[in-house]
């Protein structure tokens, strides 16, 4: 029922199945929580009402490392991809919760399995509105991510031989 109800954004229909015991951290077939299928789908009042359900923000709290969840011991929850809520919130375009989810703690710099960043994720897809929130609430530069990510993409190719002499 919650996860239907975070797809279909119905915070209250949340709410309620939180209050009588529902697991936020369940997962459906392919890993995904209602955390992520809120995101997901963009539906911010059911991200809000998960974040401020006492088991979900206790479970929260207990591994924040200097403002950011630390990912270790399962503590941000992914898909069977690696894919977490802020990074489908970054590749469907969802600014909103996007900005909500780094307010509380999620790492614009965690990636995926296969080393996608939210940031790239975003650029990749034209969500523009997404890649701002992401630039002025960030430490880092985008040009160092973009950087990095294309030399690990081309990681193992051939040296180009550049001549200067004609």
């Amino acid at each position: 029922m919650m996860m239907y109800a975070c797809v279909w954004g119905w915070a209250d229909a949340v709410r309620v199945c939180l209050q009588h015991g529902g697991n936020a951290r369940a997962k459906n077939l392919v890993h995904h929580t209602p955390m992520m299928l809120a995101a997901k789908y963009g539906n911010l009042e059911c991200v809000l009402t998960i974040l401020t359900h006492h088991t979900f923000a206790e479970h929260l709290a207990q591994h924040r490392n200097r403002d950011k969840l630390a990912d270790r011991d399962g503590t941000i929850d992914r898909g069977m991809l690696g894919e977490t809520a802020l990074s489908l919130a970054a590749r469907h375009g969802r600014a909103a919760v996007l900005a909500t989810l780094m307010e509380n703690g999620w790492d614009v710099d965690m990636p995926e399995e296969d080393g996608s960043t939210p940031m790239l994720l975003a650029s990749q897809n034209g969500h523009i509105g997404c890649v701002k929130v992401m630039l002025e609430k960030r430490e880092n530069g985008f040009l160092d991510e973009l950087y990095s990510h294309t030399r690990r993409m081309f990681k193992g190719a051939p040296e180009q031989q550049f001549s200067w002499d004609y």
